[in-house]
């Protein structure tokens, strides 16, 4: 969700990205406090925290959206979303299948995920050459 905030504020809007988090932050306790006194025994408060956080991104995301395209007129292409969404969920299906008990096997869960996301972009065409040239030309500035 400050991704997403942070993304509101670079377009020139910091007020309204600051309601943006507001809203967001509320709607993210409001979903917390609902789902952990709805769950009972019956769901973990991890688990109930977890869809308290999905709501709270979901409307960072709404709300940043609607911003964008009130000040640009435009989104991302509709392509480029479905793509994108489908390497997030393949990048989700291989960090969900790599045991993730310890914190190593959840950092190495984390790993196989981002690198199942850059493939899966690779492979549906939404990163091609000319991001791999852009990528090093930025990490070339970089250095001191």
């Amino acid at each position: 969700a400050a991704v997403l905030v942070a993304g509101t504020a670079v377009i020139g809007q910091p007020a309204r990205a600051a309601c943006v988090a507001a809203l967001s932050l509320t709607v993210l306790g409001v979903a917390v406090r609902a789902g952990i006194t709805a769950a009972g025994p019956e769901l973990p408060a991890l688990e109930a925290t977890a869809w308290g956080t999905f709501a709270g991104t979901c409307t960072a995301f709404v709300l940043a959206a609607a911003l964008v395209r009130a000040r640009f007129g435009t989104l991302m292409p509709p392509a480029t979303l479905l793509r994108s969404s489908l390497a997030a969920a393949a990048a989700a299906a291989v960090a969900h299948a790599v045991p993730h008990a310890s914190v190593l096997g959840a950092l190495l869960a984390l790993v196989a995920g981002f690198v199942a996301y850059l493939i899966a972009l690779v492979v549906l065409r939404e990163l091609g050459a000319s991001d791999a040239t852009a990528l090093r030309g930025a990490l070339r500035r970089r250095k001191p």
